[in-house]
């Protein structure tokens, strides 16, 4: 079970026989479900439109009415209504109904106060050529550390021709840049408010998929789409690879842990013994069976050195370099 985040087809558009979240739904998720994780429905369609990036612009400094939107963005009331509860799923706005009429609001979440600054403080940053397309879905995995065209394309499922495309467009406009690595592309760390919007949007987005699929799960570690979480001992779900000292003990090691622990990933793989090592030092650090496996451990170094510096913690665990050395 994994997010599979492919973007075949808009949810959100006004061909008549898309996918409809009128504002009358009500509750969790506001309608918006479809199936794109694993042929699970997920909780939200990750694209936002040029129509809905207007909708935030407007509600910038105060709150409008169904009908005042269509009126300002030049649109019907029928696509503002589905483009304001595609918003709302996303936790980017919120509507209150008075009398007969709806009013739509900026969200409450960090996500929604994280977009408005970025509008107010970046204003000449060209939000809806940001975003256009698939750029929610493909800019957030662009976030430090950064990734490789494949790596993206491996997430999500979008042509290496569109990602390429997407990332040549973006370094003009300063948004993305080259990382250390070869072939690694990422958020450019000067846009600092976009770097905080990515991070809560793609949060949230985790946080809703594992309400969806594991209602009992509490997210423990994440970084971009990846995450880790815990679930009481003995009430794993099936379908996710174990982590830390739940992978550790799957290999045979002498570890004890009163949680069971899970890794999501959009690609999922197996976790190696050094990366369930750091995993379980991050998560348990107090638990003295994990520096001694460490320790005692036949480790390949570079392996581990690699996770060290993914969980960021290469600093923390040098020791480990001088003693396997």
């Amino acid at each position: 079970m994994w997010i599979n985040m492919n973007t075949s087809g808009d949810v959100c558009s006004e061909d008549p026989s898309a996918d409809r979240y009128p504002l009358g739904n009500s509750g969790n998720n506001a309608g918006v479900l479809i199936n794109n994780y694993a042929n699970t429905s997920t909780v939200m369609e990750k694209k936002i439109n040029s129509t809905e990036i207007g909708i935030i612009r407007s509600l910038t400094e105060n709150e409008r009415s169904v009908t005042q939107l269509a009126q300002e963005l030049d649109r019907s009331l029928s696509w503002i209504s589905e483009c304001v509860g595609h918003l709302r799923a996303l936790g980017l706005v919120e509507t209150q109904k008075r009398g007969l009429t709806v009013w739509v609001m900026r969200g409450s979440s960090r996500a929604a106060m994280d977009l408005s600054l970025v509008m107010i403080e970046s204003p000449n940053l060209n939000i809806e050529a940001i975003f256009e397309d698939s750029g929610l879905v493909v800019l957030p995995l662009l976030l430090k550390p950064g990734a490789t065209p494949v790596e993206v394309n491996r997430k999500t499922g979008i042509s290496l021709r569109t990602i390429r495309k997407m990332i040549k467009k973006w370094r003009g406009m300063g948004v993305v840049l080259r990382g250390g690595s070869r072939g690694v592309y990422l958020v450019n760390p000067v846009h600092g408010h976009l770097i905080s919007f990515l991070e809560s949007h793609i949060s949230r987005l985790n946080q809703a998929y594992l309400a969806e699929t594991v209602p009992n799960g509490l997210i423990v570690w994440q970084g971009r789409d990846e995450f880790i979480f815990s679930v009481d001992f003995g009430s794993g779900p099936d379908g996710f690879f174990k982590a830390g000292p739940s992978r550790l003990d799957e290999l045979g090691c002498d570890i004890l842990s009163s949680r069971d622990y899970f890794y999501h990933d959009a690609a999922p793989a197996e976790i190696c013994k050094e990366e369930a090592l750091v995993q379980t030092y991050l998560l348990e650090k107090t638990n003295p069976r994990v520096v001694r496996l460490i320790r005692e451990d036949h480790l390949d170094l570079d392996v581990f050195i690699k996770y060290s510096e993914k969980y960021e913690l290469r600093d923390e665990l040098s020791w480990v370099v001088d003693e396997h050395a």
